[in-house]
């Protein structure tokens, strides 16, 4: 989460690199350690239709998270 109206704060382009980074190591060290994992990330659209801000999850955005990790975890164990 970065500080709104400061000149320090990184731009939203930044953030979803920062954020595709992060998720890809842990989704390829997931994948060499052979553990499962959920990608919800990628069910998710990064916009005000899930967040609130660039960090929390909105009302609808809490659901879709639910309903991602629901699915991916009784795809897991069905």
């Amino acid at each position: 989460m970065t500080p709104p109206n400061q000149t320090y704060t990184l731009s939203f382009e930044n953030m979803i690199y920062i954020a595709d980074l992060y998720n890809n190591f842990l989704t390829n060290y997931s994948n060499e350690s052979n553990l499962a994992i959920c990608d919800a990330t990628s069910k998710l659209e990064a916009s005000y239709r899930n967040y609130y801000d660039d960090t929390h999850f909105n009302t609808n955005g809490a659901a879709n998270m639910k309903n991602a990790l629901v699915d991916c975890i009784l795809n897991i164990y069905k």
